[in-house]
């Protein structure tokens, strides 16, 4: 229904959904306890969670090869296959990847992509197959850890096969609704990040979580402001020693994977990306469609055309003020969700729900607010929502309290 609401109703409406969901399972999980135990109730329903896989991997495959055949791959339609190309030549063929793009993309630009955004394609370029088949690994691979919590919770098989199978649905109808998302993007593979991390904070698993928050920032910065408050929540609520040894760890990997190898190479090359960015959304913002109206503000998912068509002065001050006023939310809405859950009287709600559901607000409020809301980004806050149906079935009245150590 993306759109049907007016260029300003459908946005609000989209964004105001996400947050009544996060309110919602806020509301119901609250004061109540939640527990992955380490043996169910009943046996692991394998067989049911063996053919959701099954079928979801048969189903969404074949809208894939659908997909790849229909949406080629050339810089005319979409530059972010090709950029990804780029990078991965030029590593493989020992050269400094970080350079700025000249001839290779038919214009200038400066290399904005970080490293886990296209070390993952070093593969598909060495065994020559289709980078789209690897974000759509890469999103199997969190739908793997999405299904390792669905396996823990004490439900019956009938209802185990439909939690296993919503991902694969969920995709489904999405490549249905618009398929250029996975046809000339890999965001997919940011899906797949994020379950990882989510998995990882919901199974308390310091490695998983390590991995998934560095996929995540050094995909994009996105989640950079939520993660202080991420790493107090595990400091204050589980352990001092966790929360410093993941820290360290995440500091860890963004220097050798990233600041070392890279940006040493080039110390300036980070703040004229940044500084870049508004040039690119100038640009966009011209960018019109038929009703010569900007194309990506008016795609139903963003709330930049209210500062395109109410905001005062040129293209460029309205750019900056939003971007102004997005900083601000994201620092107000962490800060805020720090001063509930402090003043939250006992029993607290689960330190790891609270994570999760501040991370899906985070990241919906996230891109909603961009400079230039691409409507594939908007996939990556309503993909979570899966988790949300999760922690309500992992929570009730009767659940037994966990310990430290997940007991």
């Amino acid at each position: 229904m993306r759109g049907e609401f007016g260029y300003y109703g459908s946005p609000v409406l989209l964004y105001l959904a996400g947050v009544l969901a996060c309110v919602a399972t806020y509301l119901y999980t609250r004061h109540r306890t939640w527990t992955l135990p380490q043996v169910p109730a009943r046996p692991r329903p394998w067989i049911a969670i063996l053919l959701a896989i099954s079928f979801g991997i048969w189903l969404c495959s074949g809208k894939m090869r659908e997909v790849i055949s229909n949406y080629l791959i050339q810089i005319s339609s979409s530059d972010i296959i090709p950029a990804l190309s780029i990078y991965t030549k030029r590593f493989l063929n020992h050269e400094q990847v970080y350079t700025p793009f000249t001839d290779e993309l038919g214009y200038f630009a400066l290399p904005t992509y970080l490293p886990a955004t296209w070390l993952p394609y070093l593969l598909p370029e060495w065994l020559r197959f289709d980078y789209r088949w690897m974000s759509s690994l890469l999103l199997l691979l969190g739908f793997g850890a999405y299904v390792a919590i669905v396996a823990r919770l004490p439900k019956s098989a009938r209802y185990t096969f439909l939690l296993t199978f919503l991902p694969f649905a969920f995709t489904y109808a999405i490549i249905r609704t618009d398929a250029s998302i996975f046809g000339f993007t890999v965001e997919s593979m940011i899906v797949g990040y994020y379950f990882l991390l989510v998995a990882g904070i919901l199974l308390r698993s310091w490695p998983l979580q390590v991995l998934g928050l560095l996929l995540c920032l050094l995909s994009r910065f996105s989640l950079a402001i939520w993660l202080p408050l991420y790493f107090l929540l595990v400091f204050f609520q589980e352990s001092k020693q966790r929360a410093f040894l993941m820290a360290g760890a995440v500091l860890v990997g963004v220097l050798a994977l990233y600041i070392v190898p890279f940006m040493s190479q080039d110390w300036g090359l980070f703040f004229r990306v940044q500084a870049a960015y508004t040039d690119v959304a100038v640009g966009e913002w011209r960018h019109l469609n038929d009703q010569g109206l900007p194309y990506h503000l008016y795609n139903g998912v963003g709330l930049g055309n209210f500062f395109f068509r109410f905001a005062d002065g040129e293209l460029v001050d309205r750019i900056r003020l939003l971007k102004t006023v997005h900083i601000a939310l994201l620092l107000l809405l962490t800060a805020a969700a720090g001063v509930i859950y402090w003043r939250q009287r006992l029993l607290r709600t689960d330190y790891r729900i609270y994570a999760v559901l501040v991370l899906k607000l985070y990241l919906i409020t996230f891109y909603a607010f961009l400079q230039v809301p691409y409507s594939y980004l908007a996939s990556v806050g309503m993909f979570l929502s899966l988790f949300l149906l999760l922690l309500v079935e992992g929570s009730g009245p009767g659940a037994l309290v966990e310990n430290k150590h997940g007991c």
